[in-house]
């Protein structure tokens, strides 16, 4: 795991647009595991996993839908 940093964790959570009870469902973890990471707990390296994976997931997400629109927007 890199270096951890919960304004990273924050920052990308926001970006990809989904609340902390959003991206606690979507890494399968309790809401207090999340909230504390965000102020500054260091996950285990499973927790950090989740929380990576499950951030891709909607950073993808988001992205597929920013492009969609676009598309629709510029026909």
């Amino acid at each position: 795991m890199m270096d951890f940093d919960p304004e990273l964790l924050r920052q990308a959570r926001t970006l990809a647009g989904l609340t902390t009870a959003e991206l606690a469902e979507r890494a399968e973890l309790s809401l207090g595991q999340v909230v504390r990471f965000e102020n500054g707990l260091r996950p285990s390296g499973e927790s950090w996993q989740r929380i990576e994976k499950a951030l891709r997931v909607a950073l993808d997400e988001h992205v597929r839908a920013a492009e969609k629109m676009r598309k629709r927007l510029a026909a």
